[in-house]
């Protein structure tokens, strides 16, 4: 009877630690996917208020090109070590560049920012081993609002500033 329990726990496991490395690729690629959505939509816009010429725009999109594409290094850890780094409170020059003459299209840019930067922000919470657990202990203690509330101005910060593209070339670098 033993023997049936060891292998029930075994194989339990093994289908564990094969589900959660499939799911870290597929998390991945989800978050991409939601980031290309944010990118098509604010072409959508531009493509509305006539603004594909207009510099904001053209750097948004490839701002959000480099966040899909630093997608499978997302982390907690790579949040804390940015920080550390300390972006500056008014996103540096990187954010007035973000700036479109075009009120309209400035609005869109402004809700692709804010889509991208909730959605890492639902990711490092509720799609990282890390966030999960961090989330966890947040409830246990009651402070899963400011928890939520912090990581969403954190990750506002890092997806508003040019820290992306540094990673990015970083990545292509070393890679």
């Amino acid at each position: 009877m033993l023997e049936y329990v060891y292998l029930f726990l075994g194989c339990s496991l093994v289908s564990g630690a094969i589900s959660y490395a499939w799911w870290m690729r597929v998390r991945v690629i989800d978050l991409r996917q939601d980031i290309f959505d944010v990118r098509d939509e604010l072409f959508d816009c531009a493509l509305e208020f006539d603004g594909h010429d207009d510099p904001a725009y053209k750097l948004v999109r490839e701002h959000l090109n480099t966040l899909a594409s630093t997608a499978p290094i997302i982390s907690l850890m790579l949040l804390a070590s940015v920080l550390g780094r300390n972006i500056p409170e008014g996103f540096s020059d990187f954010k007035k560049k973000m700036t479109s003459s075009d009120p309209r299209l400035q609005e869109g840019i402004e809700l692709a920012l804010s889509k991208s930067s909730d959605r890492v922000c639902r990711y490092l919470i509720f799609e990282t081993f890390t966030g999960i657990v961090a989330y966890s202990v947040s409830l246990v203690v009651n402070l899963s609002g400011v928890l939520a509330s912090q990581m969403l101005v954190w990750t506002t910060r890092w997806v508003n500033s040019d820290n992306p593209k540094e990673f990015q070339q970083k990545i292509i670098l070393n890679g």
